[in-house]
């Protein structure tokens, strides 16, 4: 019968290069198989094999990475070898700061009639760190909604939408000022 354990753990992780080739050597000396990825974020797979042999592994693995547990482990068993060879991958994807940075430049382009402008901002209007006032989501809203909505009846939703506050009482969304 063989074990087949999935984990993983978020976890900043540097060394990769290293972790990769010790995990492939446990893997192989062990006659275990499956897929371990790792990346700046954390480590996850799946390995199976003779329960004993999967403990072990697992062990080292959580003392490499110098952890006490795993955010999520689960376990089944089989009764021949889910996975044909062992893999220790690297996904070196980028980080969650470099995808969302705290601040987000962009460029403003303005065209007239000598040419155009060009400025770098900090933060577009708009964006949460240089927020839009309800006036001017409302002049936005006319101006975009002008090709497909008659005017009055894209005033009658933005109406609608200045009311909705009122009528939410006390809930979530009113208490984090998300619709004041």
């Amino acid at each position: 019968m063989y074990l087949v354990q999935g984990f993983y753990k978020i976890k900043k992780i540097n060394n990769f290069n290293v972790l990769k080739k010790s995990f492939k050597e446990k893997l192989i000396t062990n006659s275990l198989t499956g897929t371990i990825i790792i990346s700046p974020e954390g480590i996850n797979g799946t390995i199976a094999g003779k329960p004993l042999f999967v403990t072990r592994c697992l062990k080292y693995i959580k003392k490499e990475i110098s952890i006490k547990n795993f955010d999520s482990q689960n376990s089944s068993r089989c009764k021949f070898q889910p996975f044909n060879r062992a893999k220790v991958k690297i996904k070196n994807e980028p980080s969650m700061e470099s995808m969302f940075p705290a601040k987000a430049p962009a460029i403003v382009r303005v065209k007239h009639t000598n040419g155009y402008e060009e400025k770098f901002i900090d933060a577009a209007f708009g964006d949460p760190t240089n927020p839009m006032s309800r006036k001017d989501l409302q002049e936005k809203f006319l101006v975009f909604s002008n090709t497909n909505m008659l005017h009055k009846k894209a005033s009658s939703v933005i109406h609608m939408l200045s009311d909705l506050p009122n009528s939410l009482g006390d809930t979530p969304l009113k208490k984090f000022n998300i619709l004041a």
